[in-house]
């Protein structure tokens, strides 16, 4: 059985998104009509379940039906809306299920950007890192938006990854994980660990440990205890 969970996102949480991630070749249009239904279903304004009509949008932004659907297709790639047959479109919803997917593919992720980007940066953008993965662990502590500060880590070490297809983690896919994660609410504990795990990030990319810093970069989205 599927449990439904919702918790309206904290404006403070979703303030300073990331969009750094369009989809290469699509008209700007579409992109920022994509960037604002996704947030607007990342922080509560369509909560689960609400019913989205391409027309009642298209009369909002002033534009035609056209770019309103295509965005709307790539919500639907991302598991943010349901669209059936009928042309019925509604907010899917938010699962235990759907956070731990969102969660393992983070930590993945992240760990992943850390292993390939760590060994190619030289003194300056490992200092450059170390900094960021201490304003992921101070935002952590004061339950900041933390998610904004990781994504700004991750952006600067995609940059020295030289692998363009990590981005696309950080593109359409990083509104799932501001919708399902924003939402999570850790005890005394589970915030100290992470914070912990992001100071020690810190410290590891600073000395080049390649193996300790991706299984920190991972435990920033521990599932322990969670």
């Amino acid at each position: 059985m599927l449990h439904v969970l919702f918790t309206p996102v904290r404006e403070s949480r979703i303030d300073r998104p990331s969009s750094f991630g369009t989809s290469v070749g699509s008209p700007i249009r579409v992109d920022e009509i994509f960037q604002h239904l996704a947030l607007r279903i990342a922080d509560g304004t369509y909560p689960p379940g609400a019913r989205l009509r391409d027309h009642s949008l298209a009369e909002e932004f002033a534009i035609s039906r056209t770019p309103i659907r295509e965005a709307m297709q790539r919500l639907r790639g991302i598991g943010m809306i349901e669209i059936y047959p009928s042309r019925h479109t509604i907010v899917a919803d938010v699962t235990t299920e759907s956070i731990t997917a969102t969660r393992e593919f983070a930590a993945l992720s992240a760990g992943c950007i850390v292993r390939f980007a760590v060994p190619k940066l030289d003194d300056a953008e490992r200092d450059r890192a170390a900094a960021l993965a201490r304003d992921v662990a101070s935002e952590i502590a004061a339950d900041g938006d933390w998610l904004s500060a990781q994504a700004d880590l991750l952006r600067h070490l995609c940059d020295r990854a030289q692998n363009p297809l990590f981005r696309l983690f950080l593109g359409d896919a990083w509104y799932l994980v501001i919708r399902d994660l924003s939402r999570v609410s850790l005890s005394t504990a589970q915030r100290m660990q992470r914070e912990n795990a992001a100071a020690a990030l810190a410290e590891l990319i600073r000395d080049g440990d390649v193996d300790g810093a991706e299984r920190a970069a991972r435990d920033v989205f521990s599932l322990s205890g969670d």
